[in-house]
């Protein structure tokens, strides 16, 4: 499988909640402008160099609440950020994926009398003629969002991508704000994906705003009422067919996990963050705004699950995007893709650093890697752990950031 690097955000919300003044096409009072970036997107602009430093970027994904309230100069000025975000990552025009969210559906159009005729009318300023989102509805493969199958397919060369539409049936009269993926959509899923033979040089990957994973809240004890229903059998759907990523958004906190379910085709997903709205630190326990750039290094050669490393930048207040950190919700970089359990890892790591030092003083974790190459695909915060509780139980000291990149890390002995 070719290498490929996907670059996500997600949650833009243009309008009064955007943190920039470039994606708020609403007057603004002064207070409420305060603090808010003059050229938001310009800040990614000048550090394209930067994100693109690993190679190529061959995609730009978008998981939901493009705008703030569905306003159609929203979606104008959303459309404009994300065409300067593709320019200046190099992507193409027809390398732009996205699906909608909740906050993409004009609520007051569905409030209107009769609701048969003006309920189609809910996603005109999203679709409306000459934007990004339009055309590339056109040009898809398959499907619709706006109406059944309320999930739409593209695919090239090198991945095929699902947008399932989580948000089509939220709105002004709904009790609960779930997201829904109904069995239908699912059944419609399962008969397109049984007429495209499953291809392992390209990825599988699937987009939807809700999170289709049960998360715990922040608040402890909180009852999440936002989760995608029929999550479950979108999954084992998505499973039956080696469905290898599943990026959302929805929770502006985010989430990278690997998953095995009962011996299917082991998938990745992840929960991208909010990448431009202004977040209320007592509900996102200070989580920071978030660009990611997803490294798919290849696939294991015994279970064919994608392999490699997620990279994640935090907007700073200066304007800036420095490398994130696990206290802004997730680390610079992380690894995704190995199975192998604890104990696994442990037994590796108990074997090859005795080996390893008795031709050096030191064993770095480059050297582990060079002997069990699956390491470098292991979740870093366990990585950590059992490495300190490896090299204490060989009587030696490790060294290295919890947070940082694993690469750094060393072990040594302690001196006499």
């Amino acid at each position: 499988m070719p290498k490929l690097r996907i670059a996500l955000i997600s949650d833009l919300h243009v309008g009064t909640e955007n943190r920039g003044m470039d994606m708020c096409p609403h007057p603004l009072l002064p207070d409420e402008a305060a603090g808010r970036s003059q050229d938001y997107v310009a800040t990614i602009e000048r550090q394209a160099s930067e994100f693109t430093k690993l190679g190529d970027i061959d995609m730009l994904c978008i998981t939901g609440d493009i705008s703030n309230r569905a306003h159609a100069e929203e979606f104008k000025l959303a459309d404009k950020a994300i065409e300067r975000i593709a320019n200046a990552l190099g992507i193409s025009k027809n390398s732009i994926y996205f699906v909608p969210g909740n906050h993409d559906v004009h609520w007051p159009v569905m409030d209107l009398k009769p609701n048969d005729f003006w309920a189609p009318y809910r996603y005109a300023p999203l679709l409306q003629q000459g934007l990004t989102f339009q055309r590339r509805i056109s040009e898809c493969l398959f499907g619709a969002i706006e109406k059944e199958p309320f999930f739409i397919a593209w695919q090239d060369e090198r991945a095929i991508i699902l947008g399932i539409n989580s948000a089509a049936f939220d709105g002004p009269g709904t009790p609960i704000h779930t997201g829904m993926i109904r069995q239908e959509t699912v059944h419609g899923i399962d008969t397109l994906l049984e007429g495209i033979p499953v291809n392992f040089a390209q990825a599988r990957v699937c987009l939807l705003h809700h999170h289709p994973i049960q998360y715990s809240e922040n608040i402890p004890n909180s009852t999440d009422l936002s989760i995608a229903v029929n999550s479950e059998n979108l999954i084992k759907t998505l499973n039956k067919h080696s469905f290898d990523l599943i990026l959302h958004g929805h929770k502006h906190q985010p989430r990278l996990k690997t998953h095995l379910n009962n011996n299917c085709h082991p998938f990745v997903s992840l929960c991208a963050g909010s990448f431009s709205s202004i977040l209320h630190p007592l509900h996102f326990d200070g989580s920071s705004n978030l660009f990611h750039v997803m490294n798919i290094d290849g696939r294991d050669q015994t279970s064919n699950g994608i392999q490699g490393t997620l990279q994640s930048w935090t907007y700073m207040a200066e304007g800036t995007w420095k490398p994130s950190h696990e206290n802004r919700g997730i680390p610079a970089v992380e690894a995704f893709g190995s199975l192998a359990t604890p104990s696994q890892i442990k037994s590796d790591l108990l074997n090859s650093i005795p080996d390893l030092m008795t031709r050096s003083t030191v064993c770095k974790w480059t050297d582990l890697v060079c002997a069990h190459p699956h390491l470098d695909f292991v979740n870093s915060g366990v990585a950590h752990r059992l490495m300190t509780e490896v090299a204490g139980e060989l009587g030696c000291e490790m060294v290295g950031d919890n947070n940082g990149y694993a690469r750094d890390w060393v072990v040594y002995r302690r001196a006499a």
